[in-house]
């Protein structure tokens, strides 16, 4: 059982280390730019074109006027903002995320390894 609890613990350890150093490498690439962060978002091209409605002033209702002022917005920001850099950020963030959970998970296999090594060492 000690044998067992000895290379088991250096297994998992060294798979820990693995995760977490293939991880970094795969951060390292894309921060240097050899490598493209896979692509998780993509939004449909939609060209919707809208047209200011015209305010009749005499027959004015206040009412519509946040209707008109929220499609005026819409229409601006998609002129400002692409939504190729929209989807670039959130692929970003998302990578992020999961490089995060991947090296975390990699650390406590690390740690799992590491204590059943130390258990073995003390029932020397």
């Amino acid at each position: 059982m000690k044998l067992v609890n000895y290379i088991s613990g250096y297994i998992l350890l060294i798979v820990g280390v693995l995760i977490i150093g293939f991880v970094l490498y795969d951060a390292f690439l894309v921060f240097k730019g050899t490598k493209e962060i896979t692509s998780f978002v993509h939004f449909e091209n939609q060209v919707v074109e809208t047209e200011l409605p015209q305010i009749d002033i005499k027959n004015f209702d206040p009412n519509q006027l946040g209707s008109i002022l929220q499609n005026i917005s819409q229409n601006q920001i998609s002129k400002i903002i692409p939504k190729e850099a929209i989807e670039k950020v959130i692929d970003s963030v998302l990578y992020s995320a999961i490089a995060f959970v991947l090296i975390y998970g990699g650390s406590k296999i690390s740690g799992i390894g590491i204590s059943l090594i130390k258990s073995n060492n003390k029932n020397e």
